[in-house]
């Protein structure tokens, strides 16, 4: 199998990379930037912006995984930039998957698409209300996923992540930036009085997630929550990576960002139906693994 993985020196991307080259599959990186030592596969310089570009190295692709995106801060402060990676780019990927006569698409979209939903868990069902610019590309480019499959019958799987963390995750996310602090010293800042929840999902199982999902040739079209089906308290998961750690707790609340959701309980029972996904890692050991690789680096 030939899979193409846009956006794949990313992290999650990455690690996608990592396991298909793992399983045998000819593996093709494309980035703005190549991978890391140790990823594996070919590297091809890529902007997902680039339609030409995109229809190019999607010759010969068996499958096709858009890993592409900004980082959601990034993506919120410049939104037309955002919405051409994102919703442009993806339209792209699809433009040539279905040229190209690609079996499976595989989008990686996000739970911020729900928005503050009145009901939870966040399931596949609710109407989504986006907040901020960066889970409005997202649900733009699941839409596109959509119409491709029904106008053109072009297989196509939208994965909607909770909040992943893990080992080799850039600065700019919560838990990099929460491990900087600890490393320095310094006081972790939490806005709100840390009792919002949000999904934390361990890269490893996002990982067995989209290989399922690409894997699976008979599922035309999905749309799946991939978290790891608990809610944590932000505040429970700084005292637990104080814990981790083995460091005083040293914490500052600071008023609540309006642009954040209050709760994000997500539910995984369609993907554990549907792709017999199952989450392995728990929070605990997740964070332990991230420390420790964390702490090696520095």
């Amino acid at each position: 199998m030939r899979v193409v993985v846009f956006g794949g020196s990313g992290f999650i991307g990455r690690a996608l990379a990592k396991e298909l080259v793992n399983r045998g599959a000819e593996v093709v990186v494309a980035d703005l930037n190549p991978p890391p030592p140790g990823v594996g596969g070919l590297y091809r310089f890529a902007d997902v912006r680039d339609a030409v570009a995109v229809d190019e190295i999607m010759r010969g692709a068996d499958a096709v995984a858009n890993m592409a995106a900004l980082p959601h801060r990034v993506g919120n402060e410049n939104p037309a930039l955002d919405f051409e990676v994102t919703a442009r780019g993806t339209l792209n990927v699809l433009e040539a998957a279905r040229k190209r006569g690609a079996k499976k698409v595989l989008f990686a979209s996000s739970t911020m698409v729900y928005g503050e939903q009145p009901k939870l868990p966040l399931d596949e069902s609710m109407a989504c209300l986006p907040k901020v610019p960066y889970a409005a590309s997202k649900l733009a480019a699941e839409q596109y996923c959509r119409v491709y499959n029904d106008l053109y019958g072009l297989p196509a799987v939208v994965l909607r992540y909770a909040n992943v963390y893990g080992p080799g995750q850039a600065g700019g996310f919560l838990l990099p930036e929460l491990m900087g602090r600890l490393a320095r010293g310094e006081p972790v800042t939490v806005f709100g009085d840390g009792m919002q929840t949000r999904d934390f999902v361990y890269v490893d199982d996002v990982t067995a997630a989209n290989v399922l999902a690409l894997e699976n040739w008979h599922l035309k079209f999905g749309l799946f929550n991939v978290g790891s089906g608990v809610a944590t308290r932000v505040r429970d998961l700084v005292y637990e990576l104080y814990q981790v750690a083995g460091k005083p707790h040293n914490i500052i609340f600071a008023p609540a960002r309006p642009w954040e959701i209050t709760r994000a309980d997500v539910s995984i029972a369609l993907a554990r139906t549907m792709l017999g996904y199952s989450p392995k890692v728990d929070l605990a050991e997740g964070l332990g693994r991230t420390w420790a690789a964390f702490s090696l680096d520095k």
